[in-house]
This record gives C-alpha cells, structure tokens and sequence, in this order.
C-alpha cells in the first residue's frame, strides 16, 4: 500500500527547477493527466507522489532548496491548532513564489462569508471590503504560517455602514488603506484563525478555486510606497502616456521598479522624444510590455525590460483616428492602449483642434471592478465627478485635459469626450459646432450637441443653396409621419450608396432617401430634421441601407406567445438551429468552433434564435412620398443574393408581415401589417415603407419610434404568421412635458443632468429584468407589467425631457421578488414557470453544456505531403520567421481588443464582455486590423 501514488499539481517558478525537485522528493511527472490549471509565469505539472509523502509535514522536512505549490485535497484537512495569530488582512503583491509584499496592515479584521451570492466580506468596524468570485483569481495560496493569499484579477470594492444596518459606496479601506492603495493591490494576504477551515471549504466548493499550499513560508515583507516613476519632462505626450499605462497595473509593476531600471526606462523615452505616433519605439515598447504584465504576474520587468521588442501598430485605416482612451474609477484612471475609433466632425478637425493621437482621449466612467456603473456608485461618487468635469479635468500624460462631450451612443457607455488645449479651449470647439441657443430644455440642447461627436465618415461637402426645406405632415393628435426622413436627388447619391442613408448634416440628422423626381444636386430636408443652426455642410454617412438578418430574442418571444403563437413554433425554430450548431461543433475546423460556441452562448443567455433572411430582415424605416400606401399597409423589397442573375431584388407581397422595432415592452409594440406591391416605390430595396395615412404614424405605434434611422424588425414567415390570432391596441404613451430652463445653461448645470442621465440609465435594466420576469410568469397584460413598461419608456425619454418618473418607492414598490428559472437569478427565489422562454432554456442548457467541453478538443491537422514542394526544407526557417512575425502581430490585436484567440479575429465571434461594453465597433476595426496585417504578410 505504501508504494501506491497519487497525482499532486505541482507549481514550478521555471522548467529548470524541475529536475532539481523531482530528484529531491523522488518523484515522477504524471504524463497520464493534465493540469487542470494554467498560471501565466509558472509552470504547472501533474507528478506522482507516493502514499507516504501525501503529507505537507514530510515534505517539508524534505527542505527544497527552491519552493513549490501543491494541490491535493489531502493537504486541505486541518493538522494542527492556531497558537497566538492576529486576525488580519494586507494588501500588496507577490514578487515571486516565495514573497508577498505588503504595503498596507490592518489587523482585528472578521470574515463575513455570504454562500448564496458566493462573497466574502472582511469586515473592520464600519469598513466593508468585497471579495466575490469575479474579482479573484482561480486559485490561492496558503502557507504553513496559515496565511490566505487571495491573488486578485481586478480591484476589490468597498462599503461603508450606517445606520446600523445598511451599507454604502466608499472608497478607502478604514483611513489608512487609501483609493490608490486598493488601486494597485495585486494580492490581499488573510489571516482568521476563526474562520480557517470554513473560509478554505467556501473558497474550494462555493467558489470552486483551486488551493495550493507552499512548501516553504511566504516572505511577508513590509514595502513602502516608492513614488518617484516620472520621466523627465521634455518627453513627449506619447512617452508618459505609455509609462503611466504601465504603472495602472499596480504594485505587480511598482514594487520591480529599481532604480536601475527607470534610469533604463527614462532613457528609452529621451530617446523617442522627437518620435510620433505609430512610430514612437517607446510607445511600442512599453504596449508590449503592458500586455504581457497585464497577463502575468510573474512578469519580471527589470530582467526583460531589454528583451521586449516594440509591438506592432496596424496602420491607421480610412476615416478612423487612433485615440487615448483611460477607464476612470473611483480608486483612479487607468489607460489603455490607443485604439482605432471611427471618427466625427470634430476629431476630423485635425488642423484646428490638434491629432487626436495627442488632443482627444476617450474617458470612460466604470466601478472600481471595472464593471459598469451603477446609482449607488454614482451617489457616493457625484461630487468627485462634478469636479472633473466641471473645472478640474484629468491629468493624462502629464498633460490637462478637460471634458469636452459626447455622442448620445457614448453616453449609454458612460463615455466621454476630454480635450487637451491645441490652438482652441473646450469653449472654442463648443461655440464652432453651432448656435443651440434656441433649446431651453437642458437634455434636448445636451442631445444636440451631441450630435456632432456621431461616428461618421466623411461625405460630400455641400453649399447652403443645395439644403432645400419641405414640410413635415402630421396626424390629428400632431403626431408626425415624416419625422427624420427626408428626401435627396440620385445624381446626389451618384449611385455609390444604396437608396437610403442615414447622415449628419451640420444640424440636420435622419435619414436621406433616394428620389428620382428630384432635379441636380439638392436634398430636400423637412423641419422634424433639423436640431440647430450649423456651418458644417458636410454630409456625414452613419450608415446605410443593406441585407441585415433578425433573430428572435426574449422580449419578442415574450409578446408573439402572448399573441397567440403556441411554445411549439419556438422550440422547432430553435431545433433547427440546434442542427446547424451540432453540424458544427463536430466540426474540426477551429474557426467553425469558434463561431458556433458564441452562437450556442447567445442561444443559453439570450435566446437568440437566428431567422432565415429569406424569412426576415431588419429594415430601415422610412415614408411613403407617393402617398399610394393606406394605412395598413408597407412595401418591402430586399436584395435576394440567392436568386439568378436576372432577377436580383425579391418584392414581400401579398402576406401579412409582423414588425416592431427595440425595446418593445407593451403587448401593442408587435404590429402586424400588409405588404403589397406598388411600381411607383420599386426604387426602394432593403428597407421598410410605411404610409404616410390613417388615424396615426405606424412608427408611433411601435415603442414610440420615428424614421430618423430607427430599424424595424420584420419577419414574414408564413408559420408564424397563420399562428397569429390576434394583434394587441398600441400604447398610448404620452411623453412629459419637457423641463425648460429660462436661464443661461451652464455647465455645472449640464454637468449636473449628465450626472442625473446617469443614474436613470442604471434603472432600465433593473426595471426590463423585472418587466421580463412578470411576463414570465403572468401575462405582458398584466397591470404591473404594463405600468413597468411605461416606465421604462418614460427613462428612455429622460435624457430628452428632463422628468424623471422613477424613485426609490418605485423601485420598491414595483420589486420582483420571484423569478422564473432561465433567469438564474441568484437572490431571488426561483418558481415554477411553463411559458416558452422556459422550456426553450432547458432544452438548450444540456447541450450547451455538452458541447462547451466537446469543444476544447482541437485535433492538430494532417499534412497533405502531395501539397509539400520539393526541398520544402530549404524554406522552413524563413517560413519560421515569418510565422513568428505573423504571431506577434495577431497577438497585437488579440491583446488590444481583449480577444482569447485567433479565431475571435477572423469570426468577429468576441466572446470576453468588451470593456466599451455599449458603443462597440470592437469587432469592425478588429476585423479591419486583421485585413491590415494579411496585406503585410
């Protein structure tokens, strides 16, 4: 019995050790397993231990010369009794497998464990520090000395308690532990004698960490905070961007700083001084640098500091600019890499306003966790956040900049335009976009403002006499059919861009549609169109109209069931899918992996159902000016890529079609409306017309919509459409009254309705999770779901008119205390719910499951020799090279855009949630690198 072994993971600082400690212990590698953990840095083996030496004292009399971890649940059980230890936690980093640095000390602490929600609270008097599962890594050390340490992804959270038992938002740890010290802590170290043996079961089987125990004792040295990582200041904006990216990755970077080494990294950045970007080495340096510290803790800069060679730049591509982007928390700022981000009417202002490389930077507000934002934090945060945008600014590269704006998509990110001082101030920039005087609502004057920071691309410079008025029509109720559409001449458009357009225009915004009749170069704008006065006549493109396909999602499954369509028609859509995805992930092929494991994702999480585009698209919505549509009806032509050569464009006729547009909450968002054929509208391809007739706009029956480029779900499936018995009334929203301001519009006071916009954001989720939660569960019709819909609608409106309908009894009072199961809500009690959204998550759940192991099994390929060339080994050492050029160059854009793999790139399939999680091109400039780098190499 004693010779029989087991199998131990084993942490190694370096493949060298290896030997060393294999022949000290006597030991064997286990080439039988696998580790089921990798550790960037380290390495990680499987080794056979015998019985006898499954004990952490015998090894341990063993003395290794150099330290090790190992993972056994053998070593996990207790041996012996705590004798005179202080509970206490720290904060500070591992240098290496053998040391912890400790920066900060607070000792008489208590642990909270919270098993439902899986966290941990360290609790000392009122101060509150959050240890949940996606802030800590997976795994954590313990040493014979019992100390827990906790090695951390991102920043952990804080609270405070008052009143005796509630807790809020703050930003220190006690007075000692500041923002920056729990900024740049890599590693809390726990001690709690009390709670050893629980805290060890909580972290293994709630939080499913892995648990290594070191051989030798943990160093824990006390490190004081070393602040001297300036450059000298004749750098240029690019140097001391680059090293105070580096520095946010904390003490992991801050305690390996010697002085050696920044008089190496101070000379490296004198040497670029005169360097601009993409060209600028010690930009490039220090990119790559950043990227693999970020990934690896172990990252020993001083060694290797002389080893990283510059990173790659991909080209900058057609109406993009490379902009500096920072993540601002409560704890500190923290930049990133510059990044490609499509370009507006001021950035394209290069000569005015400066290269956005050094003059523009993208501020996005997220928690201390880097998670998005949310009103308690914004409570607790305000009037730090009133300072910065107000007067204070933000120091980025040694330079100040202060808050300029934003576009309406940016804001849902909580993003925000900073600018540093070229020629023009922030008020010079303010005063050239236009004259928004006439706006007294605070939110509407924000909105428009707004507009000029739109991504756009550069169109057709255009004179005022080419801008020619036309009316606007309207309902009884003066309700708008026309509203942001307009009209402009084909000679205009020149045939270079499909039949509709979705543009900017000095003050104009909306859509543009192609009309024949309309004689040289004009377009004909109408009032609902134009926001404010502009000199900018620029046609700005935002997009266009194009073939997009449609998938069902919860909120439209939600209401057509309750219309009529029965559970079955939904579950055999998505076993149709079920069959293209199992097709594919058999498949061998890793981009067909890739692509198919994102898609089973979607299908688990949000019930994306893929339709056929033969069956819908979503369309772009605009007006009928022929006025041969009755109310009722729509004319739809799509471009059919299947058809011969003869017939390109499909006509929709004769069939009733179901259209909404996003979000629909109401039973009445769901239209159902006749496509026919009208010759005089066959100009019109991939997009939706409506009538410009009847009682209201159709547009106005779906959540509220309008035509100044709002896209229109529609489907004409023929099984869904016979199964629909019934068509719910509109709602009858009725917007509140805008706040207006009769005074001078300050910017404390827009700064103070940004602050407000914010914080009614956070509501919209909280409030559709709750709307989708009693629909499930009831009906849409029920009376608290509608009263939820109407206010989520009445938030979506807030930043608009200013009222703001939502208070804390709201939310109280419309709390969802139960949740149905494919919910997975963690708090909440979980009922019993037979609705369609149910079943179709539980059909889905073992299969994503099953297939979510299946498919880290990646076969490497077979070599066809009949494709080898004569004397291939003539080339295979250039071929190396290459190979190697081409790898650290995906690798550029893997790490810029947070991807996991190759394959993300090349399938667009990013399955890591962006850090710009709202206004998110990640996936077209990812795509545009990528094209860049096939056409280098």
């Amino acid at each position: 019995m004693t010779n029989q072994t087991n199998s131990v993971t084993v942490v190694f600082n370096s493949d060298k050790d290896i030997p060393s400690i294999l022949e000290k212990f006597g030991n064997v590698i286990d080439k039988t397993q696998s580790p089921s953990i990798n550790i960037s840095g380290l390495i990680v083996r499987r080794v056979l231990f015998t019985n006898q030496m499954l004990n952490l004292c015998e090894i341990r009399k063993v003395r290794p010369l150099i330290n090790i971890w190992l993972n056994h649940d053998e070593f996990n059980v207790l041996k012996r009794q705590f004798m005179h230890i202080i509970p206490s936690i720290s904060f500070g980093s591992i240098t290496d497998m053998s040391t912890f640095n400790s920066h900060k000390k607070i000792d008489g602490i208590s642990v909270k464990i919270v098993n439902n929600r899986k966290e941990i609270f360290v609790i000392k008097q009122k101060a509150r520090i959050l240890l949940s599962m996606d802030c800590l890594e997976k795994y954590f050390i313990i040493d014979q000395n019992y100390h827990f340490f906790l090695l951390l992804k991102k920043p952990a959270r804080c609270f405070e308690e008052f009143d005796g038992k509630y807790l809020r938002r703050c930003f220190v740890y006690t007075e000692e532990v500041t923002s920056i010290d729990l900024a740049d802590t890599s590693v809390i170290c726990l001690t709690d004698p009390s709670s050893y043996q629980t805290l060890m079961k909580f972290l293994i089987d709630k939080m499913q960490l892995q648990c290594f125990h070191s051989v030798s004792p943990i160093k824990i040295q006390d490190k004081a905070a070393n602040t001297d990582f300036k450059l000298l200041g004749d750098n240029n904006f690019l140097a001391h961007y680059a090293l105070e990216m580096v520095l946010s990755l904390g003490y992991n970077i801050k305690d390996r700083l010697t002085t050696a080494l920044m008089t190496k990294i101070k000379q490296s950045a004198f040497e670029s001084r005169k360097e601009q970007y993409p060209e600028h080495r010690f930009y490039r340096q220090m990119i790559a640098i950043y990227h693999i510290a970020r990934k690896n803790r172990f990252f020993n800069f001083e060694i290797e500091f002389d080893k990283i060679e510059p990173q790659w730049i991909p080209p900058k591509q057609p109406s993009y600019d490379y902009v500096p982007r920072i993540f601002l928390t409560p704890y500190g700022q923290y930049p990133r890499p510059l990044k490609q981000l499509r370009g507006n009417r001021v950035l394209r202002q290069h000569d005015e306003f400066g290269p956005a490389t050094e003059h523009f930077c993208r501020v996005t507000l997220r928690d201390c966790d880097m998670n998005l934002i949310q009103s308690d934090l914004i409570q607790s945060w305000r009037q730090q956040l009133q300072n910065i945008l107000n007067n204070q600014g933000l120091i980025i590269g040694r330079s100040p900049f202060h808050f300029l704006l934003f576009s309406n998509s940016q804001l849902r990110d909580a993003s925000f335009y900073f600018y540093h001082k070229y020629k023009y101030t922030v008020d010079h920039i303010l005063q050239w976009m236009g004259n928004f005087n006439h706006e007294k609502a605070i939110g509407t004057r924000i909105a428009r403002m707004a507009q000029c920071f739109t991504s756009t691309t550069h169109g057709i410079n255009l004179q005022s006499k080419q801008l020619i008025p036309i009316p606007d029509l309207f309902d009884a109720k003066n309700r708008c059919f026309t509203d942001g559409c307009g009209k402009i001449s084909s000679l205009l458009l020149r045939k270079r861009l499909p039949c509709v357009i979705q543009i900017r225009c000095g003050g104009l915004k909306g859509t543009l549609v192609e009309s024949p009749d309309l004689q040289g170069d004009v377009i004909h704008y109408r009032p609902s169109q134009l926001k404010f006065e502009s000199n900018h006549l620029v046609i700005e493109l935002m997009n266009y109209s194009k073939p997009k396909s449609i998938s069902f999602n919860r909120q439209v499954i939600t209401l057509l069931e309750h219309m009529g369509i029965p559970t079955s028609m939904f579950i055999e859509f998505q076993n149709r899918f079920h069959k293209k995805l199992s097709m594919g992930l058999i498949s061998q092929n890793h981009r067909c992996l890739t692509f198919c494991r994102k898609r089973l994702q979607q299908l688990l999480e949000k019930t994306h159902i893929p339709i056929s585009m033969s069956d819908g698209r979503m369309l772009y919505g605009i007006v009928d000016e022929t006025y041969t549509l009755e109310y009722g009806e729509v004319f739809i032509q799509i471009t059919d890529e299947k058809s011969d050569h003869n017939k390109k464009y499909r006509i929709i006729c004769e069939t009733n079609v179901i259209v909404r547009r996003m979000p629909c909450h109401h039973p009445g968002d769901i239209r159902v409306l006749r496509a026919v054929d009208k010759p005089c509208l066959h100009h019109y391809v991939d997009c939706i017309v409506f009538p410009v007739k009847g009682p209201r706009p159709h547009s106005t029956e779906m959540a509220g919509g309008d035509y100044d480029g709002d896209e229109y779900w529609t489907c004409w499936s023929s099984e869904l459409i016979q199964q629909i018995p019934q068509m719910n009334e509109p709602a009858e929203y009725a917007a509140p009254e805008k706040t207006l301001f009769e005074g001078e519009h300050t910017k404390s006071k827009q700064v103070e309705f940004i602050l407000d916009i914010l914080m009614n954001r956070c509501n919209i989720g909280i409030l559709s999770r709750r709307h989708l939660a009693i629909c499930a569960l009831k009906s849409p019709d029920n009376s608290k779901a509608l009263k939820i819909a109407q206010f989520i609608s009445d938030t979506l409106d807030f930043p608009k008119t200013g009222v703001n309908s939502i208070t804390e009894e709201i939310l109280q009072q419309y709390n969802v205390h139960e949740y149905p199961g494919f919910m997975k809500n963690k708090t909440k009690e979980t009922v019993r719910c037979d609705k369609a959204l149910n079943h179709l998550f539980h059909e889905v759940e073992d299969l994503h499951s099953y297939h979510s192991s299946c498919t880290e099994i990646i076969r490497k390929p077979i070599i066809d020799p009949d494709f080898l060339i004569v004397e291939f080994e003539k080339y295979i050492k250039q071929a190396e090279r290459d190979y190697a050029n081409y790898c650290n160059k995906m690798w550029t854009i893997i790490n810029t855009y947070g991807l996991n793999d190759e394959t993300e790139v090349i399938t667009r399939c990013h399955f890591n949630i962006p850090e710009e999680s709202s206004n998110n091109e990640d996936a077209e400039t990812a795509g545009q690198d990528f094209r860049a780098l096939r056409a280098e190499t």
